[in-house]
């Protein structure tokens, strides 16, 4: 990240009342042209409401979920693998990606990325390092496969 935004972003954050960091604020402090901030953003605000559309659109793929019958477990029904991400993007069936052996190998790729993100996120929290060492475990049994 740009050294510029970091140094802004906790300028913001010493100036908010609570000394948290709010996305108001950010945006707000980056309508200034001058700030590195500002072109983090788009400003056009019909390309911006587009964006924010698709987004939405994102989030609702993302909320659809139902019951694996005969179970009691709720999955969601879409998944966006990284291979899909790279071209157009778009969202596969989960059913169809469980049952590709291809696209099963994709997904989890995807999930031990993911996962790798989560830890170092929570890898000072020692509560946790069972599940990293679990994760690890299991990424290395797959990886033999």
């Amino acid at each position: 990240m740009d050294e510029d935004v970091v140094d802004e972003l906790e300028t913001i954050r010493k100036r908010s009342k609570d000394g948290m960091l709010h996305p108001k604020e950010i945006v707000e402090f980056a309508k200034d042209e001058d700030t590195a901030l500002h072109d983090k953003f788009e400003w056009d605000d019909t390309k911006a409401a587009y964006e924010y559309r698709l987004w939405q659109a994102r989030q609702l793929i993302k909320v659809v979920v139902k019951i694996i019958p005969h179970t009691n477990i709720e999955t969601s029904v879409y998944v966006s693998l990284k291979r899909d991400r790279a071209n157009e993007g778009g969202y596969r069936p989960i059913a169809d990606v469980l049952t590709d052996e291809r696209l099963r190998n994709d997904l989890l790729t995807d999930a031990f990325e993911d996962f790798q993100i989560w830890k170092r996120k929570y890898r000072l929290v020692k509560e946790l390092i069972p599940i990293f060492e679990a994760a690890e475990k299991v990424q290395k049994k797959t990886k033999k496969k």
